[in-house]
């Protein structure tokens, strides 16, 4: 049994920024259970007695093309037919966006039958260290992809901001360009000089209202195109989040905002990738991590009295919060374990979600101070908002040296929290002496907690084999691809889409989309579910009730029979 104390007061400060000033609040009452489990480095578990039952992965994807790559899927649920799952990415090399849609909660796959990229460009996506395309339904079951589209696919040249949508699961599609990048565009350097290249978006997340079908949001990581030249130039133009907005279900959208412009760049010189998320009375948050400016050289390294922002110090956690439908945003510091930490490295975006209560979440990956130590999952909370935040807690209950990374999380309506992500533990079944320097398999890991994010699950493996990260590209460090793990919950189920290259070779990589679910069976809908611990169970308790059942009716015939024999 587990014991939780009420609360307890914590010492972490909370930095808010608002109207151009930063505001320091008082330190945050929280749940004792979530602070002692900060500082042990693990999660407080909950008991698990009926844990859910993880299906063997499908493969979802039926192409044989020999140079296949479909990773960074997004998983989802028509909010109108709960029976309609979509699993929305891209082919990698060919530079397709595509959609495969289940009408039968994942029994069987079918491809649909356009791309959802405009026409006039040969690519929609492009190596990143993270997501390069957003997918979500609208709450009328009108179907969203956003990604940046252009004719070459690199990292390195301009490209456009566009808007996909589909009425019929991906069979045809409506295009929006949402801002066409120019070629030549003046950005401000930190010397205060300009600096003319092209428009670059990358990162492209989505997000729309549940409440109202009207409101579209595609957020992105904005900045020049070439970040390499001349020599010096990186880092010196900071990127930023930016947010367009639509009123009409995608058809029209406002200019992208950049997120963080009323914020001096003394305060927050530079930001990566809103990840997106829409509350039930419409509020919108755009997660965030700092980018912190470059340390100039020769200059003194950050110290514990710098403040958060400092060149060359490690970077917070953000969260960018609009009561007015994108028009004006403030600002709050989720999590600023980071700062005077030079030697951490987060090398994943954050992952936000809303429950329908109004609570907020938000997961990340990142490694303790110590040079050379891994990433793990860390989870946080706010009750109030986006104001204030309980410390964050480590989700993976494991004390190895492997990293854990591109943490994914979705709510239940019912309240449940999910949140799984990629898990290089696996390495160390076929190299117990390995390290982080050759760290090779992975699985996606999932937890899930019932109580609000006090208390979590025994860390599960969802696919049903370790994946060779040089067999496909996925991790692979020759691509630089990696995205958050894509799941979505319901009540019933949590469903999961998966890259996998388990068809692959390290010397012939290939990825290809599988699909899991884990049933959690304490719902109406799951109780037919037979498994060991139900067949143990219901011996148990038929031994129980035929033990009763002897004694009602054997106790009275042997009463009868002494009777009997003393007359």
């Amino acid at each position: 049994m587990i014991r939780c104390l009420r609360a307890a007061r914590s010492g972490e400060t909370t930095i808010g920024l608002r109207r151009r000033r930063l505001k320091v609040t008082k330190p945050v009452t929280v749940l004792a259970v979530a602070g002692m489990a900060a500082l042990s480095g693990g999660p407080a578990m909950a008991a698990t007695l009926n844990p859910p039952l993880i299906f063997p992965a499908v493969q979802v994807s039926t192409d044989l093309s020999p140079s296949r790559a479909y990773n960074e899927p997004n998983m989802l649920v028509d909010p109108k037919d709960p029976h309609i799952l979509v699993i929305a990415g891209a082919n990698y090399n060919a530079g397709t966006c595509v959609v495969f849609v289940s009408r039968d909660t994942g029994r069987t796959w079918s491809q649909s039958k356009a791309i959802a990229r405009p026409s006039q460009y040969t690519t929609c996506v492009r190596a990143d260290l993270g997501p390069y395309l957003g997918a979500a339904f609208g709450a009328d079951g009108t179907l969203y992809i956003a990604s940046a589209a252009d004719s070459l696919g690199g990292q390195q040249d301009a490209n456009d901001l566009y808007l996909a949508r589909s009425t019929d699961l991906g069979d045809t599609w409506q295009f929006t360009i949402i801002h066409k990048g120019e070629v030549e565009h003046q950005f401000p350097t930190l010397t205060g000089t300009t600096h003319v290249d092209g428009e670059h978006y990358s990162l492209v997340q989505i997000a729309t209202d549940p409440s109202n079908p009207g409101y579209v949001y595609v957020g992105a990581r904005y900045g020049n195109a070439n970040r390499t030249a001349p020599f010096g130039l990186f880092g010196q133009v900071p990127l930023r989040s930016v947010v367009a907005v639509s009123s009409d279900g995608g058809k029209t959208f406002t200019q992208p905002m950049d997120i963080m412009s009323a914020v001096p760049s003394t305060d927050i010189y530079g930001d990566f990738i809103p990840t997106l998320a829409v509350g039930a009375t419409g509020t919108v948050y755009a997660f965030t991590r700092e980018q912190v400016a470059p340390l100039a050289q020769g200059a003194p390294a950050a110290t514990a009295t710098s403040p958060p922002g400092t060149p060359g110090d490690g970077p917070r956690q953000l969260v960018s919060v609009s009561t007015d439908h994108g028009k004006t945003w403030t600002l709050d510091t989720v999590d600023s374990s980071a700062v005077h930490c030079p030697a951490c490295t987060q090398n994943d975006e954050p992952s936000g979600a809303v429950s329908a209560k109004g609570s907020i979440y938000e997961t990340w990956a990142q490694s303790s101070p110590e040079a050379g130590s891994p990433t793990n999952i860390l989870f946080t909370s706010s009750t109030d908002g986006g104001k204030t935040w309980v410390p964050a807690m480590t989700l993976n209950d494991d004390k190895s040296a492997m990293d854990h990374a591109a943490p994914g999380i979705s709510v239940a309506p019912n309240g449940r929290i999910d949140v799984a992500w990629l898990d290089f533990r696996p390495t160390l079944a076929f190299n117990p002496d390995a390290t982080r320097a050759n760290e090779q398999y992975w699985n996606v890991y999932y937890t899930y907690s019932t109580d609000g994010g006090h208390t979590w699950a025994k860390n599960m493996a969802v696919d049903d084999r370790p994946m060779d990260k040089n067999a496909g590209y996925t991790e692979n460090s020759s691509y630089g691809l990696q995205a958050h793990a894509a799941l979505m919950s319901t009540d019933d189920v949590t469903y999961f889409a998966l890259s996998d290259s388990r068809a692959g070779t390290t010397t012939s990589p290939v990825e290809d989309y599988y699909f899991t679910t884990a049933v959690h069976r304490t719902t109406s809908s799951s109780r037919t579910t037979t498994t060991w611990q139900g067949i143990v169970l219901g011996i148990a308790i038929g031994v129980v009730a035929a033990g009763l059942l002897f004694l009602v009716i054997g106790l009275p015939l042997t009463r009868r029979r002494s009777v009997a024999k003393s007359e």
